[in-house]
This record gives structure tokens, C-alpha cells and sequence, in this order.
């Protein structure tokens, strides 16, 4: 079972005009083609980045992930390493975390 897949491809249905039916066998094709792992994501954001004028910033905000997957040693480690690899990927970008305490 795919995640929100049958809202995704009713939502390609309608903004990109086409048929259930052809944006369902799309969606199929895309997500059996597209692999994606921490290596390629970060070089995906720094290629990005690249593009873009000096100064220009993407925020990932997170907030209290940890609360929800702190039991689960692995899946720490692949945010840590998300976090490391992003940095390796765009030195000098200030690739960082802050933390905004609640009002």
C-alpha cells in the first residue's frame, strides 16, 4: 500500500488535466524508476543550490521529530546522517539546525 497514492494521483489528475487512469500508470512508473537515498538527495540539493544566486537558503523544518522516533536507533542515525550529508554537500552554506523553544 502506497502512502496518500490514490490523493496524489487524483491531484495530478486534475492540475495536469489528465485521466485517473493516466496519472495513476505515471505515478507507477515514477515511483517504481525514481530511487532515492541520502547520498543522492544531498547532491540533488547542492546541484540546486548551485543554481541559485549567492545568499539563497532552503529551511527543512523539523520540529519534534525526535518525540516520535526516539525509540528508534535507526531511524536517529538516518536523520543525523541526513543532516552530515547535506552539510558535505553544500559546504559553506551554513547547513545547521536551530533550535526555536516554544512561546
Amino acid at each position: 500500500m502506497d502512502f496518500l497514492r490514490d490523493h496524489v494521483v487524483q491531484a495530478l489528475s486534475v492540475a495536469l488535466k489528465m485521466t485517473p487512469e493516466s496519472a495513476a500508470k505515471w505515478f507507477d512508473a515514477a515511483r517504481d524508476s525514481y530511487k532515492i537515498n541520502i547520498e543522492s538527495f544531498a547532491r540533488l540539493l547542492g546541484d540546486y543550490l548551485d543554481t541559485q544566486p549567492k545568499g539563497h537558503r532552503i529551511d527543512f523544518l523539523v520540529d519534534e521529530v525526535g518525540q516520535f522516533i526516539s525509540d528508534n536507533t535507526k531511524l536517529m542515525l538516518t536523520l543525523q546522517t541526513i543532516h552530515r550529508a547535506a552539510g558535505h554537500a553544500v559546504p559553506g552554506q551554513g547547513v545547521g539546525h536551530r533550535h526555536q523553544p516554544r512561546g
